[in-house]
């Protein structure tokens, strides 16, 4: 194995190679905990982010629901929660002022959200 001597050690770390030389392998605890702490941090975040949404759990409870409702609020969940207004009018056959009538219904109990996009909303499921 390779021995190194105080005087290169000294050259080679400066100063503080009595303390912090890192050819003797004598770093202070507190660069361990540092790297430990770093590599947990990447690892719960590559897990998080590998394991991926566990499922949306949307806060609408179908039993207080009418039956056109029920039925947008159904197309919502089939859509992953987010749809254009105008694919709603679309897929339900309902008139666009209906349509309108029961998301202002469903928005004002807190079960929807519209937010502006050009001519159209987006309506997200809650």
């Amino acid at each position: 194995m390779y021995n190194i001597t105080n005087k290169s050690c000294e050259m080679a770390c400066g100063e503080f190679h009595d303390v912090y030389c890192t050819h003797r392998g004598t770093l202070p605890i507190h660069i361990y905990i540092g790297i430990t702490l770093a590599l947990l941090m990447a690892g719960i975040g590559g897990y998080l982010a590998l394991k991926g949404p566990s499922g949306k759990g949307y806060a609408v409870d179908g039993a207080k629901l009418g039956e056109d409702e029920k039925a947008i609020v159904d197309l919502l969940k089939e859509n992953e929660g987010v749809m254009f207004q105008s694919d709603i009018v679309e897929k339900t056959g309902f008139s666009k002022s209906k349509v309108s009538r029961i998301l202002d219904k469903l928005e004002a109990r807190g079960f929807v959200e519209r937010r502006r996009r050009g001519m159209t909303n987006v309506v997200l499921l809650k």
